[in-house]
């Protein structure tokens, strides 16, 4: 069996106490902004360049809060994820509106739909 690490780093982001959540339109799992650390890049690099890829926001990267380590397999390869977990912050929230009972939707990402919880 193939082995496989992957580097992600997500961001958390809260305004007027809920949290920025991503969920894949197809409802299976729900997870925190970001995405996969690329070749050359630091953590602070990607998590600003995955915010502004998926959602438009300009976010400032703070503390570290931890590590989230994920393993998982299908018939031919078996994955080890390890996600690096920051709290973020931004300005730019006049494009956005806190919402508790719908999602928002960002043009950005095809594959997935942002809700505040």
């Amino acid at each position: 069996m193939d082995k496989k690490q992957i580097i992600k780093v997500r961001g958390i982001l809260k305004s007027d106490g809920k949290t920025l959540l991503c969920e894949h339109i197809k409802g299976f799992f729900h997870f925190l902004p970001g995405g996969t650390l690329e070749t050359g890049e630091s953590l602070h690099q990607c998590l600003v360049r995955e915010f502004f890829e998926e959602t438009g926001l300009n976010v400032v990267v703070t503390d570290f809060v931890g590590c989230l380590e994920c393993h998982w397999a299908d018939h031919l390869t078996s994955y080890q994820e390890l996600n690096m977990i920051f709290n973020v912050s931004t300005k730019d929230f006049n494009q956005f509106v806190v919402v508790a009972i719908r999602p928002i939707y960002i043009a950005h990402a095809s594959n997935v739909v942002y809700w505040w919880t």
